[in-house]
């Protein structure tokens, strides 16, 4: 009984020896007919945005996904998150004069060296403004107001902004160079 469990191993080793061995050696002789993953095409870089240190009241803020889902229910101002250009977005009210120079200045330098690199949107507004948002979670009526009063550019593509919190236009020029290539 004994003679026949070791041939009985000795046959299953040496069977599992050829198949493995065989494996091998087909492998090597014979062209390969494994799949061989596809390559995938290299990822594009991602582009950081530029750094806001050193500017004074500015700072870099991205869009949340609840303001672009709200668009569709509420389309007001829809137009500065979309599209392929950078958009220079002011709140203001005519009478005050220190929106007027921020504007003013905007206004010449996209005029000038920048009018490649942004759109220009100025929201008039006079005393008290009643927003609404048609039920959804946030919209961009919302988020404009709330991030845009003093000046902000918006990436569509990034999805992103930057907040100038003060009517100081004197950087407002640094900040158009910062992230012209943004």
């Amino acid at each position: 009984m004994r003679n026949i469990l070791l041939t009985l191993f000795n046959l299953t080793f040496l069977f599992a020896v050829l198949v493995l061995g065989g494996k091998f050696i087909i492998g090597e002789l014979l062209p390969s007919q494994q799949e061989v993953p596809a390559q995938s095409a290299p990822a594009a870089p991602v582009r950081r945005a530029p750094s806001t240190a050193g500017l004074k009241n500015t700072k870099l803020v991205s869009i949340p996904a609840s303001v672009y889902k709200g668009i569709k229910a509420n389309p007001a101002y829809k137009e500065y998150l979309l599209g392929n250009k950078k958009h220079v977005v002011q709140i203001m009210s005519p009478t005050c004069p220190y929106a007027r120079a921020l504007r003013g200045r905007v206004w010449q330098l996209l005029r000038g060296e920048y009018g490649d690199y942004y759109d220009e949107g100025v929201i008039k507004v006079q005393g008290s403004v009643e927003l609404s948002c048609n039920g959804a979670e946030d919209c961009p009526t919302f988020w404009i107001f709330e991030h845009c009063s003093g000046l902000c550019l918006i990436n569509p593509n990034t999805r992103q902004a930057v907040v100038y919190s003060s009517r100081d236009p004197q950087p407002v020029k640094a900040i158009l160079e910062r992230f012209k290539n943004w």
